[in-house]
């Protein structure tokens, strides 16, 4: 493993030590690999069932593609043009605690605001400070989905996954997946399936963020479920664009392959491209 210093991290006899890579030796020092992310229920939903933690995940992933949240009422939003999808997630936040107030606005109610362009969208409000599991709903996305940057953790550049996603067993972090490109996403169908449901799994996605911290945690999380992608970055609007099929200029997936080097004694470098 390659440092920014450009030191080598080294497993030597049971401990990480850090070598110069002008000084690096393979007969004496073995490189150390990344064991796997155990996987793990956080305290924070440790009591959840299994479908409380499927309309968690569900939740979750909408939010950070469409919600916003109201720091003085307490109130998370997620608005949408597609009305079944948000009753949907109403019945996942009834499913973690039918106590929790929660209902379906035009999101345009006002006639002298209404933008006609946006005349079906709808928005989910849900007031969390009136029940048990509306708060512990509140802690979980204005702490975990957002970033610590002051200036930007409440707006879409300052989104990302919960860190704990990534120990989460994976039909977890599909089911968030799925609902995260549902809510802002762009999924492709089989032209063969007739039958065609739409998922991030089957027939691939892309999908667009400003923020730095989603594109990354969304990175790794592809990378555990064993799906390859591409990642466009667009410097005028300063996005993201990751895409798990060809992009639309027609240039082809690059393949990730692992190779296993015995005989080269040479220094270890590593390429960063800004």
């Amino acid at each position: 493993v390659v440092t920014d210093d450009h030191k080598i991290i080294t497993l030597g006899i049971g401990n990480f030590s850090y070598k110069e890579a002008e000084n690096f030796n393979e007969s004496f020092v073995r490189i150390a690999s990344i064991p796997p992310i155990p996987e793990y229920i956080p305290d924070e939903i440790k009591d959840f069932s299994e479908n409380q933690l499927i309309a968690l995940m569900n939740i979750l992933g909408a939010y950070i593609s469409e919600g916003s949240y109201n720091n003085h009422s307490k109130t998370i939003n997620i608005a949408n043009t597609n009305l079944e999808w948000l009753k949907d997630l109403k019945g996942n936040v009834e499913t973690i605690d039918p106590h929790i107030d929660c209902n379906i606005y035009n999101a345009y109610h006002d006639e002298n605001k209404r933008n006609p362009k946006h005349k079906d969208c709808y928005r989910l409000t849900i007031w969390t400070r009136r029940s048990t599991g509306g708060r512990q709903l509140w802690d979980l996305i204005s702490t975990g989905c957002h970033g610590i940057i002051p200036s930007n953790f409440r707006k879409a550049r300052g989104k990302k996954l919960p860190d704990w996603i990534f120990s989460m067993k994976g039909i977890y972090q599909q089911i968030l997946l799925g609902s995260l490109v549902k809510g802002d996403g762009t999924s492709y169908r089989k032209r063969s399936d007739k039958n065609y449901k739409k998922t991030a799994y089957k027939d691939g996605f892309s999908y667009t963020t400003t923020s730095t911290a989603l594109i990354s945690g969304l990175s790794v999380l592809l990378t555990k479920l064993g799906i390859q992608f591409s990642i466009d970055f667009n410097l005028y609007r300063h996005s993201y664009t990751l895409s798990t099929i060809a992009v639309s200029s027609g240039k082809k997936m690059v393949k990730n392959r692992n190779e296993r080097v015995d005989d080269y004694s040479g220094p270890v470098y590593d390429l960063e491209i800004q």
